[in-house]
């Protein structure tokens, strides 16, 4: 009998393909709701039980999302100072 089925997660196996088709579906399904994918990823990424390869999967996908969050701010922030500082000069005096 296969001893491997019947064990405990170890945090250094390999995940399958089917494993990770049922991650993505996850997430996928997850994204319907707002910040349910955080919550999640930030499961993964920092449960005991979690495979070491998803956890530093799901530690990457959060070190990428902080950066695109952090790129998105600065844009629209220098969007919006630039749309401020371009209406000052139509402002007409009374």
């Amino acid at each position: 009998m296969d001893t491997q089925l019947n064990s405990p997660v170890t945090n250094n196996q390999e995940m399958t393909v089917k494993d990770w088709l049922i991650t993505y579906v996850i997430l996928f399904f997850s994204s319907l709701i707002p910040l349910l994918p955080i919550v999640i990823l930030l499961y993964w990424a920092f449960s005991e039980n979690t495979v070491l390869c998803k956890k530093n999967w799901a530690k990457a996908s959060l070190i990428f999302y902080l950066i695109i969050a952090v790129l998105a701010l600065l844009f629209f922030f220098t969007i919006g100072a630039s749309m401020m500082a371009g209406m000052e000069g139509l402002q007409q005096p009374m």
